[in-house]
């Protein structure tokens, strides 16, 4: 048995709802989302109210989009 369970949504506004609602310990956001931009939906989410920690995972090598995200407001660390 779990003690983690694991929500999927299927797009941006499904994922900004679920955000919204402070109801998570932690949120795991792809860069791409399908044509959408995960640090856009981010800097929605903090902006709206959102406090789940949010992390943001991509493919690429490149700190450059590790700054961005920060920057946007993803959870860091040091």
């Amino acid at each position: 048995m779990s003690a983690y369970s694991v929500d999927w949504v299927r797009n941006r506004d499904a994922a900004l709802y679920a955000l919204l609602g402070n109801e998570y310990a932690v949120a795991l956001i792809d860069l791409r989302l399908d044509h959408e931009d995960g640090l856009a939906l981010v800097r929605e989410a903090i902006a709206a109210g959102c406090r789940t920690p949010l992390v943001v995972l991509t493919a690429y090598d490149d700190p450059t989009f590790d700054r961005a995200a920060a920057a946007a407001g993803a959870a860091t660390t040091s």
